[in-house]
């Protein structure tokens, strides 16, 4: 029998250099009897609770165990010379207890950080987000006081940055716009300067043509004085201010002083008839409607005759709309003619005039339409809405 007999300190001492505070230790044999530990008290004790036969059976290993309602962690492990089993236990609260200024200051540093990167972020999306607004109220500011030219800066294609486009496009168009209606303005200013300037002209005319027709009846020219007053009237009517439409009834009369000079001019190479519906008089038409297409059968479709012309003027409701004829039995047009007068530059100036005057006031639903062929007469319908 070798007997080996050593002081407790000396294993006591290597314990509590390797074990937390507040943990104890004790030595198992393999009949669970303590044969060393730091309670002194239970020495030669044996231990019998059923953790214990566990730790013997595993040999070396962690448990978490409930000992005296306080949450235990044990470790434990078995020498190979001895047989002896080591046990030592850590509550819990120990080991949390010196975690907690470590947790403690790092939650804290974990805090401040997390604050600043997010006061970064903050900083930053607030950034994304206000700048291009700021922008855009400059540039609202700079179109109100007038200055259409702003443009703002697109430098991202999200949200942000198709609205400034979209402000962009629409500054432009307003740009645009004003140019257009000032320009409008300035050509509505000259049209109103030449109308002044064109109603000086017809006034000394109508002194003139006064002057005329009184030398004409001191030499008793009837005729003459007659066609003097027609074209003082015919003169007045062209000449008004004011250039919106007028009744049908008043067309008709300045037409009859067109008719009796070129009656005279021509020695009756012509007659003319109406055909008006009482229904169409009501209405108002754009002034002068008909005389381009007379004139054009005066001119031209009576060209080779030497009597017998004849031209008829009807006008009827219809479908809706006013219709109006001007027919005559002249020498008639061929297709490229009425081509040439209706889609290209020709020299009918009139009836392009007359055409261009009714789509821009009707719309291009209406306007006119020519029948005619060599030898058979010109029949020329215009369309009108009520």
């Amino acid at each position: 029998m070798l007997t080996i007999n050593f002081k407790a300190d000396a294993l006591n001492a290597l314990y509590e250099k390797s074990i937390p505070d507040g943990s104890h230790y004790f030595v198992l044999d393999p009949n669970n009897r303590i044969v060393a530990g730091s309670e002194n008290g239970t020495i030669t004790q044996i231990y019998s609770d059923d953790w214990v036969r566990e730790v013997q059976r595993d040999g070396s290993g962690t448990r978490r165990i409930k000992l005296d309602g306080v949450h235990t962690i044990v470790c434990f492990d078995r020498s190979q010379v001895t047989g002896w089993l080591s046990v030592v236990l850590t509550p819990e609260s120990t080991l949390a207890g010196s975690l907690v200024p470590f947790i403690r200051t790092s939650i804290t540093l974990i805090a401040v950080i997390m604050g600043i990167v997010s006061l970064l972020f903050a900083y930053f999306i607030s950034g994304r987000i206000t700048n291009p607004i700021k922008k855009l109220l400059g540039a609202m500011r700079s179109v109100g006081e007038g200055d259409f030219q702003t443009q703002v800066a697109v430098s991202t294609n999200d949200e942000f940055g198709i609205l400034l486009q979209r402000f962009n496009r629409m500054n432009d168009r307003i740009r645009v716009l004003v140019s257009e209606n000032y320009e409008i303005k300035l050509k509505e200013q000259e049209a109103e300067i030449q109308a002044l300037n064109m109603q000086m002209n017809p006034h000394f005319l109508y002194n003139t043509l006064n002057v005329m027709n009184w030398t004409a009846i001191e030499n008793d020219q009837k005729e003459l004085s007659k066609m003097l007053v027609c074209l003082s009237n015919m003169l007045h009517y062209t000449s008004r201010k004011e250039w919106g439409a007028v009744h049908l009834s008043e067309e008709i009369e300045w037409m009859k002083n067109y008719f009796y000079i070129m009656s005279v001019r021509f020695e009756d190479k012509f007659t003319v008839s109406y055909e008006i519906e009482s229904a169409v008089y009501p209405y108002k038409l754009p002034r002068p409607l008909f005389q381009p297409f007379v004139e054009n059968a005066i001119l031209h479709g009576f060209d080779q005759l030497e009597s017998g012309g004849r031209i008829r003027i009807r006008g009827w409701i219809e479908e809706g709309a006013r219709h109006f004829e001007i027919a005559d039995n002249g020498r008639g047009m061929s297709s490229d003619t009425i081509h040439a007068i209706l889609y290209r530059e020709s020299s009918s100036v009139g009836i392009k005039n007359t055409i261009a005057r009714i789509r821009m006031t009707y719309g291009e639903a209406y306007g006119i339409a020519i029948d005619s062929a060599p030898g058979a007469g010109t029949k020329v319908t215009v369309r009108l809405p009520l």
